[in-house]
Protein backbone atom coordinates (compact mmCIF):
# COMPACT_ATOMS: atom_id res chain seq x y z
CA UNK A 1 0.00 0.00 0.00
CA UNK A 2 0.95 3.39 -1.26
CA UNK A 3 2.05 5.79 1.99
CA UNK A 4 -0.42 8.65 1.87
CA UNK A 5 1.56 11.65 0.63
CA UNK A 6 -0.82 14.05 3.33
CA UNK A 7 1.26 12.63 5.84
CA UNK A 8 4.45 13.89 5.10
CA UNK A 9 2.89 17.13 4.75
CA UNK A 10 1.67 17.28 8.22
CA UNK A 11 4.67 16.58 9.15
CA UNK A 12 6.88 19.35 7.74
CA UNK A 13 4.06 21.92 8.99
CA UNK A 14 4.41 20.08 12.43
CA UNK A 15 7.61 21.10 12.28
CA UNK A 16 7.34 24.34 10.53
CA UNK A 17 4.94 25.36 13.04
CA UNK A 18 7.02 24.33 16.22
CA UNK A 19 9.96 26.60 14.73
CA UNK A 20 7.75 29.13 14.45
CA UNK A 21 6.95 28.90 17.75
CA UNK A 22 10.53 29.53 18.97
CA UNK A 23 10.88 32.42 17.15
CA UNK A 24 9.65 35.00 19.08
CA UNK A 25 11.55 33.90 22.23
CA UNK A 26 14.78 33.13 20.50
CA UNK A 27 14.80 37.03 18.91
CA UNK A 28 14.45 37.99 22.45
CA UNK A 29 17.00 35.80 24.33
CA UNK A 30 19.52 36.82 21.52
CA UNK A 31 20.07 40.44 22.70
CA UNK A 32 20.69 41.80 20.01
CA UNK A 33 20.84 45.48 19.92
CA UNK A 34 16.91 47.02 18.88
CA UNK A 35 17.31 49.65 16.87
CA UNK A 36 13.91 52.01 16.06
CA UNK A 37 13.56 55.20 14.03
CA UNK A 38 13.12 58.23 15.86
CA UNK A 39 10.82 60.71 14.87
CA UNK A 40 12.65 65.05 14.83
CA UNK A 41 10.69 67.85 14.25
CA UNK A 42 12.86 70.74 13.58
CA UNK A 43 11.23 74.05 15.47
CA UNK A 44 11.75 77.32 14.57
CA UNK A 45 15.45 78.71 15.01
CA UNK A 46 16.57 80.56 17.81
CA UNK A 47 16.56 84.36 17.93
CA UNK A 48 20.68 83.93 18.35
CA UNK A 49 22.58 81.09 18.73
CA UNK A 50 23.60 80.03 21.44
CA UNK A 51 26.96 78.06 23.10
CA UNK A 52 27.56 77.63 26.96
CA UNK A 53 23.92 78.68 27.59
CA UNK A 54 21.42 76.86 30.02
CA UNK A 55 18.76 75.34 28.81
CA UNK A 56 15.80 74.17 31.46
CA UNK A 57 12.27 73.71 31.87
CA UNK A 58 10.43 76.23 33.91
CA UNK A 59 6.75 77.01 34.16
CA UNK A 60 6.03 74.36 31.46
CA UNK A 61 8.31 75.81 29.11
CA UNK A 62 11.76 75.27 27.84
CA UNK A 63 14.02 77.90 28.01
CA UNK A 64 17.66 78.66 26.69
CA UNK A 65 19.24 81.38 28.80
CA UNK A 66 23.05 82.98 28.50
CA UNK A 67 25.76 81.56 27.17
CA UNK A 68 28.05 82.93 24.32
CA UNK A 69 26.84 83.81 20.17
CA UNK A 70 28.94 84.20 17.03
CA UNK A 71 31.92 85.58 17.60
CA UNK A 72 32.68 83.94 20.74
CA UNK A 73 30.64 86.92 22.64
CA UNK A 74 28.73 86.40 25.83
CA UNK A 75 24.77 87.29 25.60
CA UNK A 76 23.03 88.86 28.39
CA UNK A 77 20.03 87.45 26.85
CA UNK A 78 17.25 84.80 27.23
CA UNK A 79 14.77 83.40 24.88
CA UNK A 80 11.47 80.63 25.99
CA UNK A 81 9.52 78.49 23.58
CA UNK A 82 5.58 79.55 23.37
CA UNK A 83 3.26 78.78 20.80
CA UNK A 84 5.80 77.80 18.21
CA UNK A 85 8.14 80.67 18.48
CA UNK A 86 11.01 81.42 20.58
CA UNK A 87 10.54 84.73 22.70
CA UNK A 88 13.69 87.13 23.43
CA UNK A 89 14.03 88.46 27.02
CA UNK A 90 17.22 90.66 28.87
CA UNK A 91 18.86 88.85 31.59
CA UNK A 92 20.35 90.76 34.59
CA UNK A 93 24.26 89.49 34.27
CA UNK A 94 25.24 87.09 31.13
CA UNK A 95 26.71 83.81 31.92
CA UNK A 96 28.31 81.77 29.84
CA UNK A 97 29.27 78.64 30.95
CA UNK A 98 27.53 79.55 34.32
CA UNK A 99 25.36 76.84 36.44
CA UNK A 100 21.66 76.45 37.29
CA UNK A 101 19.35 75.45 39.42
CA UNK A 102 15.46 75.00 39.12
CA UNK A 103 14.57 75.87 43.02
CA UNK A 104 11.75 73.83 44.46
CA UNK A 105 9.54 77.25 44.29
CA UNK A 106 9.40 76.66 40.73
CA UNK A 107 11.96 79.83 39.55
CA UNK A 108 15.28 79.30 38.63
CA UNK A 109 18.66 80.21 39.86
CA UNK A 110 21.34 81.35 37.32
CA UNK A 111 25.38 82.54 38.59
CA UNK A 112 28.36 82.48 37.04
CA UNK A 113 30.32 82.06 33.94
CA UNK A 114 32.90 83.67 31.79
CA UNK A 115 33.64 87.66 32.60
CA UNK A 116 34.35 88.37 29.45
CA UNK A 117 33.82 87.11 25.81
CA UNK A 118 36.44 84.28 24.28
CA UNK A 119 35.91 82.43 27.45
CA UNK A 120 37.71 84.66 30.15
CA UNK A 121 37.36 84.89 33.57
CA UNK A 122 34.88 84.28 35.77
CA UNK A 123 32.35 86.20 37.39
CA UNK A 124 30.33 86.12 41.18
CA UNK A 125 26.74 87.02 39.66
CA UNK A 126 23.79 85.61 40.79
CA UNK A 127 19.91 85.52 39.32
CA UNK A 128 16.98 84.24 39.72
CA UNK A 129 14.28 83.42 36.76
CA UNK A 130 10.53 83.56 37.50
CA UNK A 131 8.62 81.89 34.63
CA UNK A 132 5.47 83.43 35.87
CA UNK A 133 6.90 86.65 34.32
CA UNK A 134 9.28 85.80 32.49
CA UNK A 135 11.67 88.10 34.48
CA UNK A 136 15.34 88.20 35.43
CA UNK A 137 16.46 89.82 39.32
CA UNK A 138 19.91 90.32 40.09
CA UNK A 139 19.74 88.79 43.44
CA UNK A 140 23.17 87.79 45.04
CA UNK A 141 26.38 86.61 44.83
CA UNK A 142 28.51 83.27 44.95
CA UNK A 143 30.87 82.48 47.91
CA UNK A 144 33.79 82.75 45.08
CA UNK A 145 34.01 83.05 41.44
CA UNK A 146 33.14 80.46 38.86
CA UNK A 147 32.45 79.04 35.61
CA UNK A 148 32.11 75.07 34.68
CA UNK A 149 30.24 74.69 37.93
CA UNK A 150 27.49 72.72 39.10
CA UNK A 151 24.94 72.31 41.18
CA UNK A 152 22.61 69.96 43.13
CA UNK A 153 19.04 70.96 45.05
CA UNK A 154 18.81 69.33 48.15
CA UNK A 155 15.61 68.08 49.95
CA UNK A 156 15.36 71.25 52.33
CA UNK A 157 15.90 73.08 49.26
CA UNK A 158 19.22 74.32 50.09
CA UNK A 159 21.58 74.80 46.73
CA UNK A 160 25.13 73.27 46.67
CA UNK A 161 27.33 74.54 44.23
CA UNK A 162 30.83 73.20 43.33
CA UNK A 163 33.13 73.12 40.52
CA UNK A 164 35.67 75.75 38.70
CA UNK A 165 37.75 76.07 35.58
CA UNK A 166 41.24 77.76 36.34
CA UNK A 167 40.54 78.70 39.23
CA UNK A 168 40.36 77.12 43.15
CA UNK A 169 36.95 75.49 43.67
CA UNK A 170 35.38 74.86 46.87
CA UNK A 171 31.75 73.42 48.03
CA UNK A 172 29.46 76.34 49.13
CA UNK A 173 25.17 76.41 49.54
CA UNK A 174 22.67 78.50 48.79
CA UNK A 175 20.01 78.88 51.14
CA UNK A 176 17.74 81.42 49.56
CA UNK A 177 19.99 84.31 51.24
CA UNK A 178 21.76 87.20 49.14
CA UNK A 179 24.82 85.42 49.97
CA UNK A 180 26.22 81.91 48.91
CA UNK A 181 27.79 80.18 52.05
CA UNK A 182 31.14 78.69 52.01
CA UNK A 183 30.59 74.61 52.58
CA UNK A 184 34.07 73.52 52.67
CA UNK A 185 37.36 72.67 50.75
CA UNK A 186 38.01 70.25 48.41
CA UNK A 187 39.81 67.20 47.91
CA UNK A 188 40.15 68.05 44.23
CA UNK A 189 39.86 71.56 42.43
CA UNK A 190 37.39 70.21 39.63
CA UNK A 191 35.72 71.12 36.19
CA UNK A 192 31.94 70.30 35.63
CA UNK A 193 31.76 67.79 38.93
CA UNK A 194 29.27 65.23 39.20
CA UNK A 195 26.97 66.00 42.02
CA UNK A 196 24.73 63.27 43.80
CA UNK A 197 22.46 63.38 46.40
CA UNK A 198 23.18 60.54 49.00
CA UNK A 199 20.99 60.90 52.02
CA UNK A 200 18.12 63.44 52.55
CA UNK A 201 21.27 66.28 53.74
CA UNK A 202 24.58 64.72 52.44
CA UNK A 203 25.73 64.96 48.63
CA UNK A 204 28.75 63.61 46.91
CA UNK A 205 31.09 65.59 44.55
CA UNK A 206 33.67 63.86 41.96
CA UNK A 207 35.02 64.26 38.69
CA UNK A 208 37.53 62.66 35.88
CA UNK A 209 38.67 65.76 35.53
CA UNK A 210 40.71 68.62 36.99
CA UNK A 211 40.02 72.70 36.62
CA UNK A 212 42.55 72.68 33.65
CA UNK A 213 40.65 69.82 32.41
CA UNK A 214 43.37 67.21 32.80
CA UNK A 215 42.73 63.33 34.18
CA UNK A 216 42.84 62.37 37.48
CA UNK A 217 45.43 59.29 38.11
CA UNK A 218 42.27 59.01 40.74
CA UNK A 219 39.11 60.24 41.63
CA UNK A 220 38.37 61.36 45.00
CA UNK A 221 34.92 61.41 46.23
CA UNK A 222 34.17 64.63 48.54
CA UNK A 223 30.94 64.40 50.69
CA UNK A 224 29.23 67.32 51.75
CA UNK A 225 29.38 66.03 55.35
CA UNK A 226 32.26 63.53 55.99
CA UNK A 227 35.17 62.47 55.05
CA UNK A 228 36.68 62.08 51.46
CA UNK A 229 36.91 58.57 49.91
CA UNK A 230 37.95 56.72 46.50
CA UNK A 231 35.24 54.11 44.87
CA UNK A 232 36.54 50.35 43.68
CA UNK A 233 34.54 50.76 40.41
CA UNK A 234 36.34 54.04 39.70
CA UNK A 235 39.21 51.82 39.09
CA UNK A 236 38.31 50.05 35.90
CA UNK A 237 35.22 52.33 35.23
CA UNK A 238 35.47 56.33 35.10
CA UNK A 239 32.56 58.60 35.11
CA UNK A 240 31.96 60.94 31.91
CA UNK A 241 33.36 64.50 31.68
CA UNK A 242 30.07 66.94 31.66
CA UNK A 243 29.19 69.40 29.40
CA UNK A 244 28.93 73.17 31.12
CA UNK A 245 25.79 73.93 32.17
CA UNK A 246 24.46 69.93 32.77
CA UNK A 247 23.74 68.15 35.85
CA UNK A 248 25.95 65.38 37.12
CA UNK A 249 23.25 62.46 37.82
CA UNK A 250 19.50 60.94 36.89
CA UNK A 251 17.94 60.87 40.23
CA UNK A 252 15.94 57.82 39.82
CA UNK A 253 15.28 57.24 43.50
CA UNK A 254 12.12 58.17 46.05
CA UNK A 255 13.07 61.01 48.41
CA UNK A 256 9.61 59.99 50.49
CA UNK A 257 10.55 56.65 50.21
CA UNK A 258 14.09 57.30 51.54
CA UNK A 259 15.32 55.91 48.33
CA UNK A 260 18.16 57.55 46.84
CA UNK A 261 19.40 56.42 43.64
CA UNK A 262 20.99 57.71 40.93
CA UNK A 263 22.38 56.96 37.25
CA UNK A 264 25.56 58.22 35.54
CA UNK A 265 27.67 56.92 32.38
CA UNK A 266 30.86 54.85 32.87
CA UNK A 267 32.76 54.69 30.51
CA UNK A 268 36.18 52.20 29.82
CA UNK A 269 38.67 53.72 27.55
CA UNK A 270 36.42 54.73 24.38
CA UNK A 271 35.35 51.93 23.26
CA UNK A 272 33.23 51.27 26.19
CA UNK A 273 30.33 53.02 28.22
CA UNK A 274 27.77 51.40 30.96
CA UNK A 275 25.47 52.39 33.43
CA UNK A 276 26.35 52.70 37.28
CA UNK A 277 23.58 52.76 39.29
CA UNK A 278 24.91 54.54 42.84
CA UNK A 279 22.77 53.81 45.78
CA UNK A 280 23.75 56.46 48.49
CA UNK A 281 27.41 55.97 48.67
CA UNK A 282 27.46 52.48 46.75
CA UNK A 283 28.52 52.18 43.05
CA UNK A 284 27.40 49.59 40.72
CA UNK A 285 27.46 48.51 37.22
CA UNK A 286 23.46 48.42 36.52
CA UNK A 287 23.01 45.22 34.58
CA UNK A 288 21.39 45.79 30.95
CA UNK A 289 20.61 43.28 28.21
CA UNK A 290 23.41 44.56 26.29
CA UNK A 291 26.39 47.17 26.17
CA UNK A 292 25.43 50.70 25.01
CA UNK A 293 26.39 50.48 21.35
CA UNK A 294 29.92 52.63 19.94
CA UNK A 295 28.84 52.75 16.43
CA UNK A 296 25.41 52.19 14.43
CA UNK A 297 25.46 50.79 10.88
CA UNK A 298 26.69 54.20 9.63
CA UNK A 299 29.11 55.26 11.91
CA UNK A 300 30.52 55.64 15.09
CA UNK A 301 28.80 57.14 18.02
CA UNK A 302 29.19 59.96 20.31
CA UNK A 303 26.97 59.59 23.54
CA UNK A 304 28.11 63.46 24.67
CA UNK A 305 24.88 64.31 26.99
CA UNK A 306 24.21 63.12 30.47
CA UNK A 307 21.33 60.84 31.68
CA UNK A 308 17.96 62.24 31.96
CA UNK A 309 15.40 60.45 33.55
CA UNK A 310 11.60 60.31 33.18
CA UNK A 311 10.01 58.93 35.85
CA UNK A 312 6.71 59.06 34.90
CA UNK A 313 7.82 55.93 32.44
CA UNK A 314 10.29 55.02 34.32
CA UNK A 315 12.88 55.27 31.61
CA UNK A 316 15.80 57.30 30.97
CA UNK A 317 17.73 58.56 27.86
CA UNK A 318 21.07 59.19 26.77
CA UNK A 319 21.80 61.21 23.66
CA UNK A 320 24.18 60.89 20.92
CA UNK A 321 25.51 61.64 17.47
CA UNK A 322 27.44 60.02 14.81
CA UNK A 323 30.79 61.12 14.11
CA UNK A 324 33.96 59.82 12.53
CA UNK A 325 36.59 60.75 15.08
CA UNK A 326 38.96 62.42 14.13
CA UNK A 327 37.59 63.91 10.50
CA UNK A 328 34.38 64.49 12.13
CA UNK A 329 32.56 63.79 9.03
CA UNK A 330 29.90 61.95 10.66
CA UNK A 331 26.52 61.09 9.59
CA UNK A 332 24.80 63.79 11.76
CA UNK A 333 22.07 61.41 13.12
CA UNK A 334 20.52 62.35 16.57
CA UNK A 335 21.01 59.09 18.65
CA UNK A 336 19.26 58.09 21.71
CA UNK A 337 19.71 55.22 24.52
CA UNK A 338 16.14 54.46 26.46
CA UNK A 339 17.09 52.45 29.55
CA UNK A 340 14.05 50.77 30.84
CA UNK A 341 16.01 50.98 34.33
CA UNK A 342 13.52 49.70 36.51
CA UNK A 343 13.52 45.98 34.32
CA UNK A 344 15.95 43.70 35.53
CA UNK A 345 17.94 43.42 33.51
CA UNK A 346 17.65 46.78 32.13
CA UNK A 347 16.36 46.57 28.01
CA UNK A 348 17.93 49.47 25.71
CA UNK A 349 16.49 50.34 22.81
CA UNK A 350 18.32 52.36 20.55
CA UNK A 351 16.86 55.33 18.51
CA UNK A 352 18.27 56.95 15.31
CA UNK A 353 16.80 60.00 13.50
CA UNK A 354 17.47 60.64 9.56
CA UNK A 355 20.78 62.75 9.10
CA UNK A 356 20.44 66.22 10.65
CA UNK A 357 23.20 68.38 9.03
CA UNK A 358 22.14 72.00 11.01
CA UNK A 359 21.83 69.94 14.24
CA UNK A 360 23.92 71.37 17.25
CA UNK A 361 25.52 69.30 19.92
CA UNK A 362 24.25 70.33 23.41
CA UNK A 363 22.94 68.65 26.12
CA UNK A 364 18.83 67.84 25.52
CA UNK A 365 16.24 69.01 28.12
CA UNK A 366 12.73 66.76 28.99
CA UNK A 367 9.84 68.69 27.85
CA UNK A 368 6.63 68.44 30.28
CA UNK A 369 5.44 66.27 27.18
CA UNK A 370 8.22 63.56 27.90
CA UNK A 371 9.94 64.21 24.88
CA UNK A 372 13.73 65.45 24.68
CA UNK A 373 14.51 68.90 23.19
CA UNK A 374 18.33 70.11 21.53
CA UNK A 375 18.76 73.66 21.71
CA UNK A 376 21.35 75.31 20.10
CA UNK A 377 25.20 73.92 20.54
CA UNK A 378 28.40 73.27 19.06
CA UNK A 379 28.24 72.86 15.30
CA UNK A 380 29.76 70.24 13.49
CA UNK A 381 32.73 72.59 12.88
CA UNK A 382 33.82 72.22 16.23
CA UNK A 383 34.33 75.55 17.41
CA UNK A 384 33.31 78.36 19.90
CA UNK A 385 32.82 81.23 16.94
CA UNK A 386 30.36 79.56 14.84
CA UNK A 387 27.47 78.00 16.44
CA UNK A 388 24.00 76.28 16.15
CA UNK A 389 21.04 79.19 16.19
CA UNK A 390 18.61 75.46 15.61
CA UNK A 391 16.15 73.73 17.59
CA UNK A 392 15.11 70.16 17.31
CA UNK A 393 12.47 68.16 19.05
CA UNK A 394 13.26 64.54 19.76
CA UNK A 395 9.52 61.99 19.86
CA UNK A 396 10.41 59.68 22.82
CA UNK A 397 7.46 60.38 24.79
CA UNK A 398 5.88 57.62 23.27
CA UNK A 399 8.15 55.63 22.07
CA UNK A 400 8.37 52.19 23.21
CA UNK A 401 11.39 49.40 22.83
CA UNK A 402 11.14 45.77 22.61
CA UNK A 403 8.15 43.88 24.31
CA UNK A 404 8.93 42.26 28.01
CA UNK A 405 9.62 38.34 28.22
CA UNK A 406 6.05 38.40 29.75
CA UNK A 407 4.47 39.53 26.75
CA UNK A 408 6.51 36.89 24.39
CA UNK A 409 5.11 34.35 26.68
CA UNK A 410 1.46 35.07 26.80
CA UNK A 411 1.86 35.41 22.97
CA UNK A 412 3.37 32.20 22.39
CA UNK A 413 1.03 30.43 24.64
CA UNK A 414 -1.41 31.51 22.58
CA UNK A 415 -0.43 30.65 19.42
CA UNK A 416 0.81 27.57 20.77
CA UNK A 417 -2.82 26.90 22.01
CA UNK A 418 -4.26 27.97 18.46
CA UNK A 419 -1.52 25.79 16.34
CA UNK A 420 -1.99 22.99 18.65
CA UNK A 421 -5.67 22.96 18.17
CA UNK A 422 -5.46 22.90 14.39
CA UNK A 423 -2.78 20.23 14.09
CA UNK A 424 -5.65 17.87 16.13
CA UNK A 425 -8.05 18.84 14.00
CA UNK A 426 -6.15 18.23 10.70
CA UNK A 427 -4.79 15.10 12.24
CA UNK A 428 -8.15 13.66 13.32
CA UNK A 429 -9.00 14.14 9.79
CA UNK A 430 -6.17 12.25 8.40
CA UNK A 431 -6.91 10.02 10.11
CA UNK A 432 -10.58 9.34 8.89
CA UNK A 433 -9.87 10.18 5.45
CA UNK A 434 -7.62 6.39 5.85
CA UNK A 435 -9.95 5.01 7.70
CA UNK A 436 -11.81 5.74 4.79
CA UNK A 437 -9.32 4.35 2.03
CA UNK A 438 -8.89 1.16 4.05
CA UNK A 439 -12.65 0.55 3.77
CA UNK A 440 -12.34 0.89 0.34
CA UNK A 441 -9.53 -1.40 -0.55
CA UNK A 442 -11.34 -3.86 1.62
Amino acid sequence: MCKHPLKSVHRTLIISICLLLLLPLTAHATEDIVWQPLQVDRLPDLNIPRLGHSVFCAGGEVVAAGGHTSGFVTTPTAEYYRDGAWHLMEMAYPHDQGGTAVMPTGQVMLFGGHEQALGIGQTFTLEIYDPATHSFKGYGCLEQKRCFANTLAMDSGRIVISGNWFRDDCIEVFDGSRQCLFAKPVAQNRRQPHIIRTDKDNAIIFSPEDFHADVFDTIIVDRLKGDPFTVPLFKTWRPISLLSGTHGACFVGNEAKGDYTSLIQVVRGDSLMAIAKVVGEDFSLLPTTHPIPMRSPWSRICWYAPIIADSSRSRAYIVGYGEEYPTDLGDHRFYVAAIDYLKTPAPITIYYSEPQDSAGRYFPVLTDGGDLMVVGGILHQNNNYDVAQTAFLLHVGEATGSWPLWVWIVFDSVLLLFTTSIIIVMLLRNRKHETQEESTEK
